[in-house]
C-alpha cells in the first residue's frame, strides 16, 4: 500500500509539472507578442546610440563655456499620445501633406517607448536621464550667453521630473498649479477642451513671439486625455482636437517656413493602442512617435536623427550655430 501511495505521489508530481509547462507554453503561444514586446521594452529601457551617449556626456562639461546665438530661436511642441496617421489626415491639409511627401517639410516616424515608459528614464527635455540638471532649459539659461527660455504645460510629471532639478525657465506658465483651471478644462467636455486649447494657443504665441525668448516649449495632452476618458481615435471628440491643432501648426509653418534662424519642431511623445483608448507596454502601436520640422534635422547634428533622444542636441546645436 505504501509503495502504491509513493508511486501515486510521483505520478501526481509528474502530471503537475507537465500540466504547468503545458499551460505555460499554451499561454506563450497565444500571447507571444505580449512577451516579445515586453522584452523589447526592457531592452530599450536604457538604450542610447553611441553618438547620443557621447554628446550627452560631452555637453555636461562644455555648456557653461558655450556662446549661443541670440538671433536663433527654437520652438518645440510636444503633442501627447498623438498618432501620426490621424495627425497627418485630420490636422494637416493637402498642402502640408504634399510638402511632407516632397520632403519640403522634414518628417520622421520611429518606434520607441518614451514619456510613459515605465522601464526607461528618457525624457525629451533631458535627452536621457530624467533626474538631470543638464536639461535643455539649463543648457540654454546657464550657457555663457545666458539666453532665455519659456515653457507652457499642465502635465504633472513636468513639475516633478524637470522643474524639481533646479531648472531655470525665465517665462514659465504652469497651468497645473491652477487646480480650478485643471478641473474645469481637463474633463470629458469637448467645448471646455477647445476653450482650453484657445487659452494655450494665445499664451504660447505670447511666449514664442517674445524677442527675448530663444527656446520655447509647449506640452499638450488634450488628445491623449480624451483617450483616457474612453474616446476612441475616430470619435468626434478626438477628431475635433486634432483638427484644432491646425491653427498653431499653420501659424508656425507659415511664419517660419523659410526662416534660417527659427527652428520649429513638432514631436509626439508616444502613440495610442490600436483603438486609441489607452497606451501601455502590451500594444506596440503605443510606441509609435513622430517628428515634423521646418528644417532638415539631420543637417543640424550632422548625422541621421534616430528618435526624440536627439531633440535636446538638435535644439542646442541650432542655438549654438553662427
Amino acid at each position: 500500500m505504501k509503495r502504491f501511495n509513493f508511486k501515486l505521489k510521483q505520478l501526481l508530481i509528474i502530471l503537475t509539472v507537465v500540466a504547468f509547462w503545458t499551460a505555460l507554453i499554451a499561454i506563450y503561444a497565444t500571447n507571444y507578442h505580449l512577451y516579445t514586446d515586453y522584452l523589447w521594452m526592457l531592452r530599450l529601457g536604457e538604450y542610447r546610440t553611441p553618438e547620443q551617449k557621447q554628446w550627452q556626456e560631452q555637453i555636461v562639461d562644455e555648456y557653461q563655456n558655450d556662446t549661443l546665438n541670440h538671433e536663433k530661436k527654437v520652438i518645440l511642441i510636444s503633442l501627447c499620445g498623438v498618432v501620426w496617421d490621424k495627425f497627418y489626415q485630420d490636422t494637416l491639409n493637402d498642402e502640408y501633406q504634399q510638402k511632407i511627401i516632397s520632403q519640403e517639410i522634414y518628417s520622421l516616424r520611429y518606434e520607441i517607448p518614451s514619456y510613459e515608459s515605465i522601464f526607461g528614464n528618457r525624457h525629451i527635455l533631458t535627452g536621457y536621464k530624467e533626474k538631470s540638471f543638464e536639461n535643455i532649459f539649463n543648457l540654454v539659461e546657464h550657457s555663457k550667453s545666458e539666453l532665455k527660455t519659456s515653457a507652457l504645460f499642465y502635465w504633472e510629471n513636468f513639475a516633478t521630473k524637470v522643474l524639481h532639478y533646479d531648472t531655470k525657465i525665465s517665462n514659465l506658465k504652469n497651468y497645473y498649479a491652477d487646480k480650478t483651471l485643471k478641473s474645469e478644462y481637463l474633463s470629458a467636455n469637448l467645448n471646455q477642451a477647445l476653450k482650453f486649447l484657445d487659452i494655450q494657443n494665445a499664451d504660447f504665441a505670447e511666449q514664442y513671439t517674445n524677442p527675448n525668448i530663444n527656446f520655447s516649449f509647449w506640452f499638450d495632452f488634450l488628445a491623449d486625455n480624451a483617450g483616457h476618458y474612453r474616446y476612441s481615435l475616430n470619435s468626434n471628440f478626438v477628431t475635433t482636437i486634432y483638427e484644432a491643432y491646425f491653427e498653431t501648426f499653420d501659424d508656425l509653418f507659415t511664419k517660419y517656413a523659410n526662416d534660417p534662424d527659427t527652428l520649429v519642431i513638432y514631436v509626439a511623445d508616444h502613440g495610442r493602442d490600436a483603438d486609441g483608448l489607452q497606451h501601455n507596454v502590451w500594444d506596440r502601436s503605443s510606441y509609435h512617435s513622430f517628428m515634423i520640422s521646418n528644417h532638415n534635422l539631420n543637417q543640424i547634428i550632422d548625422r541621421v536623427v534616430v528618435n526624440f533622444l536627439d531633440i535636446k542636441e538638435i535644439a542646442y546645436k541650432f542655438l549654438k550655430a553662427s
